[in-house]
């Protein structure tokens, strides 16, 4: 059980930053729709993890690319954004907000669970992200193609404190490891068996919303993610992924805590007359979805160009 909590808490982390912080669908959705949800995320979470621990060269590159492959298939399987609007909202949705939602996510893990950050990038990074919420709540019901149902602030806020505040109540409820290791992440054949049903029939529902160039777009930007994955973990030298499990009570404590900064730029990003701040908003957002695979790339090749050389000599 130890070795599935940390999985569970990444999930609902994954869950609170994708479906309430960037909030899309959240407020369509019917408690059965929830279950469905909440074991996609699930069965997700645990491929993507077992991905990156299998592949594991650099906390950056290699947490952006499984973050891609997870913005490509939450874009395309969960919310549909991705069908809508092609080849733009690969960009916007699939390897820019997906991605972003998902570098939120297992940094708040590292963060909570492993001590890997200082309470300033806390407290410097939350009224900036606390802002971008604000905006994008307001204003992501205007584009169109997203066809999204947004509450007003009021409403949204208190869940979206909510499910980022559950994971770190894991903490003190349920019972972690000392330390995470690559084998805790990887898939026995039993449990690839279970997440490859789940995926598997969500794949199979979600067929009559792929179009031959959707399924093109999409297969080839995940083969080349998965690719570089593969190409980076066989060329640079060997990084195993070790996390050391150390959540206090402080820490957990100034979690809470910080969501009181959030909450209030939020409010005020939320009353902010114009529209600047948003077409800066998606624009960042589309940027980034455009850039950062090939600046990885770059770097990937470089680096391997590097080792090969030393090989040699």
């Amino acid at each position: 059980m130890d070795k599935w909590t940390p999985r569970l808490a990444f999930a609902l982390l994954l869950l609170g930053f994708t479906e309430f912080v960037a909030w899309q669908q959240a407020a369509t959705y019917s408690l059965v729709d929830w279950l469905a949800v909440l074991a996609i995320y699930a069965a997700l979470s645990t491929a993507l993890l077992d991905a990156l621990a299998r592949w594991y060269t650099h906390p950056w590159s290699s947490v952006l690319l499984v973050g891609g492959v997870f913005g490509l298939a939450h874009s395309s399987l969960i919310t549909l954004s991705v069908h809508h609007n092609l080849p733009v909202s690969v960009l916007f949705y699939a390897t820019g907000l997906g991605t972003l939602m998902f570098l939120l996510a297992f940094q708040s893990f590292r963060f909570l669970y492993c001590g890997a950050f200082s309470l300033q990038w806390l407290y410097g990074l939350t009224p900036i992200i606390g802002f971008l919420v604000g905006v994008w709540l307001h204003w992501v019901p205007e584009i169109r193609t997203a066809g999204v149902n947004v509450p007003s602030l009021g409403d949204s806020l208190p869940y979206i404190v909510a499910m980022l505040l559950l994971p770190a109540l894991l903490i003190f409820y349920l019972p972690l490891p000392r330390r995470i290791e690559r084998e805790d992440w990887l898939l026995q054949p039993l449990e690839w068996g279970a997440v490859g049903v789940v995926l598997g029939s969500v794949v199979v529902l979600r067929l009559p919303h792929f179009t031959l160039l959707s399924t093109t777009i999409l297969g080839v930007i995940l083969a080349i993610l998965l690719l570089m994955l593969w190409f980076a973990h066989r060329t640079l030298p060997s990084n195993p992924l070790f996390l050391p499990i150390a959540p206090t009570q402080q820490r957990i404590i100034r979690w809470v805590v910080m969501f009181v900064p959030f909450s209030v730029v939020a409010w005020v990003a939320y009353q902010l007359p114009g529209d600047f701040q948003a077409i800066v908003l998606f624009g960042a957002v589309a940027a980034f979805g455009v850039l950062w695979p090939p600046i990885v790339s770059i770097v990937i090749s470089f680096q391997a160009f590097i080792e090969m050389g030393r090989e040699e000599f």
